[in-house]
């Protein structure tokens, strides 16, 4: 995974109490390239990073909206895990996305157990990715979206990432924004970094 990285306000939405509040604020989402050699489940590996940094305020009340996850390939560049404080996610399938995919196309190409640390004694839940092409702004272009979506033992969603990058017919990416679901200080959030 090539790293990348943006920085910007936050819009979106926060339950608080059982009501929808506005967010605001600023973050940046860094994803630092797999380039650090190291070992996972007890394979040679590189080691990558993906951060979340940030501020909200909802209803005159300021947050803090971070987090940071570890993920590894293999020395052939393969997929095998990713790793947080409270998770150590074990990859169970993928398939390489296609290099060219028509617009309206979808596919899940990774999926992932969750345990809470290396043991794998206490499954906590699973993760996939996905993409999804959609028309793109212009005449050409097309948002190819990467999706990564855990959920828990009972089946509830914990977390969504979306990342969406615009890309043009000579098969250059440009980063659009970032889209984040998650807790945070205890409130459940809902927002766009852009």
């Amino acid at each position: 995974m090539a790293g990348y990285q943006i920085s910007g306000p936050i819009s979106g939405t926060a339950t608080v109490n059982g009501q929808s509040l506005s967010v605001a604020g600023n973050a940046q989402f860094s994803v630092f390239a797999a380039t650090v050699p190291t070992e996972f489940d007890n394979q040679p590996a590189f080691e990558g990073m993906e951060t979340l940094n940030g501020s909200v305020t909802i209803a005159s009340q300021t947050y803090t909206v971070a987090n940071s996850d570890s993920f590894f390939v293999a020395t052939n560049g393969t997929p095998l895990g990713d790793m947080s404080p409270t998770s150590f996610c074990v990859v169970t399938s993928y398939s390489s996305p296609p290099d060219s995919a028509a617009i309206g196309s979808t596919g899940e190409f990774m999926t992932l157990n969750c345990y809470t640390d290396g043991t794998r004694t206490t499954l906590v839940g699973t993760e996939s990715e996905r993409y999804v092409v959609s028309s793109g702004p212009y005449a050409e272009t097309a948002i190819v979206s990467i999706i990564d979506t855990a959920v828990n033992t009972a089946n509830e969603v914990v977390s969504v990432t979306q990342v969406d990058f615009e890309a043009d017919a000579a098969g250059a990416f440009m980063l659009l924004d970032v889209r984040e679901s998650g807790t945070y200080e205890g409130i459940y959030m809902t927002f766009t970094i852009q």
